[in-house]
């Protein structure tokens, strides 16, 4: 059955290329300006996107503008009624029920030149302010849709030229990606990309889009929620620095791996998988898993 279709309309008048994501990780109603409430740790900078996610809120209390960070995804809450002063180099992305606040004159968010004091700073609407830059690919819309057991997800887009690809990343908590897929650029108006092993719950999608010279953007993070089994599923195959990630576990259910000599490989548990010693296992060489339920895989050491 199909579910309802999360749309994001986005608005791109283009983003400059950042050299790094931070997301918030701080606990609600924090300062921007610890750095240890960013990951990776620091306090954005001109160089940097970054993120405030749901139901977290940011406090800005005094004068920031000597750190200019260079654009913002608000999901949450960003709070300058404390006399909170910030400035943002390129733009903002607003995604309701989330964004910035600010009460008086002395509340100032400074975005690509323009100045929003007070109430100006809460009114601003949902989508995109301010950025000037220019990519060459144009995100018109992203949306999901969940059919026949996977997560389907679709994008339009126009004006590309010269580009690169897509990385498909998924999240279970809207902080932490991984890839999960690459499309090609082609030139054309719509693409689409198929996850056959979605998590179970809600699964966060964004597409980081890459130039020929290695820069790159980020869509808006879009939501899918599926309520099906998850399939026993170990990836990426060949196994990449020693990690596995595995998905489908049913409770209580455990896991061994072997040599193809029937040795056993030691492993630790880590977020969402399993991580072997990669230098124990030669290039090359397969290994085989096996749970307590009798699923099993056979993968290759990279």
């Amino acid at each position: 059955m199909k579910s309802p279709i999360l749309f994001l309309l986005i608005l791109f008048s283009s983003l400059n290329s950042f050299a790094v994501t931070k997301t918030y990780t701080g606990a609600s109603g924090s300062d921007w300006s610890v750095a240890a409430n960013w990951s990776p740790t620091g306090i954005p900078t001109s160089a940097d996107y970054a993120i405030i996610p749901v139901g977290i809120t940011v406090a800005v209390a005094g004068n920031q503008t000597g750190t200019p960070v260079g654009f913002i995804e608000i999901r949450g809450v960003l709070d300058l009624t404390n006399n909170g002063k910030l400035t943002v180099d390129d733009g903002v992305y607003i995604v309701s029920p989330g964004g910035p606040i600010g009460n008086g004159n002395s509340d100032q968010l400074r975005v690509n030149s323009t100045t929003y004091s007070g109430n100006d700073i809460t009114a601003l609407p949902d989508g995109q302010t301010g950025s000037t830059g220019s990519f060459p690919v144009k995100l018109n819309s992203f949306e999901s849709s969940v059919m026949e057991g996977k997560v389907i997800l679709l994008w339009n887009t126009s004006n590309e030229l010269d580009f690169n690809k897509f990385e498909v990343e998924r999240s279970r908590d809207a902080r932490v990606f991984e890839r999960i897929g690459n499309v090609q650029g082609k030139e054309l108006e719509v693409y689409s990309f198929n996850d056959d092993f979605p998590i179970k719950g809600e699964n966060y999608y964004r597409l980081k889009m890459v130039d020929l010279d290695g820069s790159y953007e980020y869509s808006k993070i879009i939501v899918a929620n599926y309520t099906g089994k998850e399939d026993f599923k170990v990836f990426p195959n060949p196994v990449l620095n020693g990690v596995i990630k595995v998905n489908g576990l049913e409770e209580n259910e455990t896991i061994d791996l072997f040599e193809i000599n029937g040795r056993k490989i030691d492993y630790r548990l880590i977020e969402g998988g399993i991580e072997i010693n990669s230098s124990r296992v030669n290039s090359g060489e397969f290994i085989f898993i096996k749970t307590t339920l009798g699923n099993s895989a056979k993968l290759v050491i990279e």
